[in-house]
């Protein structure tokens, strides 16, 4: 696994296809809607948050998750109200929003 923070509102976690495998089941089984799929990407994000380089700003969080080689890359941005952000899903990346309490 390798964290990229691209900047304090936006970070980038790579994970090699051996690493998606133990995470994920495999890239096949991301979704969004998926109890795993959730868990595992909080989980992600909150060693990001932990590891001190990323602190989403705003109430909302954007996170994409897309093929990146043989594994993927998981997008975290932090999003304001004002921003439109859209839920779409594909068969190579999905999109969605947390909403923080």
């Amino acid at each position: 696994m390798t964290v990229d923070p691209e900047e304090k509102n936006k970070l980038k976690i790579y994970l090699t296809d051996r690493e998606v495998e133990r995470i994920f089941g495999g890239y096949g089984k991301i979704n969004y809607t998926d109890p795993r799929s959730k868990a595992a990407i909080g989980l992600l994000l909150k060693e990001a948050i932990n590891s001190g380089g990323f602190m989403p700003q705003g109430e909302k969080l954007l996170i994409e998750v897309r093929p990146h080689g043989k594994g993927c890359v998981i997008s975290f941005s932090g999003k304001n109200d004002d921003e439109n952000i859209t839920l779409n899903q594909t068969k190579s990346q999905f999109t969605y929003t947390i909403h923080f309490a």
